[in-house]
């Protein structure tokens, strides 16, 4: 599991709740220069992976993610739909740090993702 999750709950809660705010700054920011200049909507492109990355901590405490694995997790998971993702910026910053690029990276990542789908079926 990704280190983040191994801390005290209470500093998992404050972090995430930081990272959030940090988050939504930016956002904020580009919807207030999007009134002067529409241009700046364009903008967003570039803020969604710095928003995904601050939301995922708060996801997971509120269990809107479901990990199955540090790499595979199920996103508004429910009795009869359940959304596979493959891990996210946040996830590969933590999880997958320690691997170079290339085929160690790759079968790791696969590794995951199987260790993931046979959580799943056991679950099922």
């Amino acid at each position: 599991m990704n280190n983040f999750y191994k801390q005290p709950v209470f500093l998992q809660w404050f972090l995430a709740i930081g990272l959030l705010i940090l988050g939504f700054l930016p956002a904020i920011l580009l919807i207030e220069l999007a009134y002067i200049n529409p241009l700046y909507i364009l903008l967003f492109f570039i803020y969604i992976p710095i928003g995904q990355f601050s939301t995922t901590p708060i996801f997971k405490l509120t269990k809107i993610y479901t990990y199955y694995s540090p790499m595979l997790l199920g996103y508004i998971v429910n009795a009869t739909i359940i959304d596979l993702h493959s891990g996210l910026s946040f996830d590969y910053l933590f999880v997958m740090r320690k691997y170079k690029a290339g085929a160690a990276f790759r079968n790791k990542i696969l590794e995951y993702h199987f260790q993931g789908l046979l959580a799943l079926i056991s679950q099922i």
